[in-house]
């Protein structure tokens, strides 16, 4: 399940989500890798975040899914957003050099495939950087927050994900310590919890982002073992020596067949 346009919309226009966004925009520009000149691509529902992370950006671009929903970005201005099928994005291979996904991987019921989409598109070397809720945090269960839909991770999920889906994690941040409240006057304390959560209580983060680059794997030929025989191959009659016979067809003249068998038995 994941959360609608309107919901997210009105979300980042609220005092809390406001905080949330300069927050992780602020955890972003640490971790952001080298996109002068860059061609940026910002994946499910990031465009709170896309202008802090890549302000000098050759090209800056905001797809977001058709299951979510899309708002023109940015306002006012030039559109540079459309809404898509995420596992089916109308790029190029290799068009894009930085993609930011928030709210994408723990809404989609279909991550092996959107990340291999992500894989399609960047470029080799391009950076991958994922915001993602994090499982032990408070904001996973805030459910009137766009935080509360769908899968959160904890940051060895994250990595397992992302490797078996041809990304090498290379650097690790965390957001929001803050709770989510809702008031005005607990929300100005902001500052403290995340001081204090970034230097005792790393894991209770609210949110997890990775950087991670683009793996690019060659095949490389297996020897075989000298020990392993290679599957014997017999040809055996398609009939039998006594339906030949009852047949009046000759023995030597019975069509054949291949048929493999091994030198090892088979379990019954």
């Amino acid at each position: 399940m994941r959360p609608e346009i309107t919901e997210l919309a009105a979300f980042y226009r609220s005092p809390r989500g406001r905080l949330a966004a300069r927050l992780i925009r602020r955890r972003l520009q640490s971790l952001a890798p080298e996109h002068r000149a860059a061609r940026v691509l910002g994946l499910g529902y990031a465009a709170p975040f896309l202008e802090g992370f890549a302000p000098d950006a050759e090209r800056l671009v905001a797809l977001m899914p058709r299951e979510q929903g899309g708002v023109p970005w940015p306002s006012p201005g030039p559109g540079r957003s459309a809404v898509v099928q995420e596992t089916m994005l109308p790029l190029a291979d290799q068009s894009v050099d930085v993609v930011l996904l928030a709210h994408a991987v723990e809404a989609t019921d279909r991550v092996h495939r959107l990340l291999r989409e992500v894989w399609r598109v960047l470029a080799d070397n391009g950076r991958l950087v994922a915001v993602v809720p994090n499982r032990r945090g408070l904001w996973c269960f805030a459910e009137r927050t766009p935080f509360g839909y769908g899968r959160p991770y904890s940051a060895s999920q994250l990595n397992a994900t992302l490797e078996a889906n041809l990304f090498t994690p290379l650097r690790r941040e965390r957001a929001l310590y803050t709770p989510p409240f809702r008031s005005k006057v607990l929300l100005r304390t902001a500052p403290l919890w995340e001081s204090a959560g970034a230097r005792v209580a790393r894991q209770l983060s609210g949110i997890i982002l990775v950087e991670a680059v683009k793996s690019v794997v060659a095949a490389t030929p297996v020897p075989a073992d000298s020990r392993q025989r290679s599957p014997k191959v017999y040809a055996l009659p398609a009939r039998s020596a006594a339906a030949c016979d009852a047949e009046d067809v000759p023995r030597a003249t019975a069509p054949a067949r291949a048929v493999a068998f091994t030198s090892r038995r088979r379990r019954g």
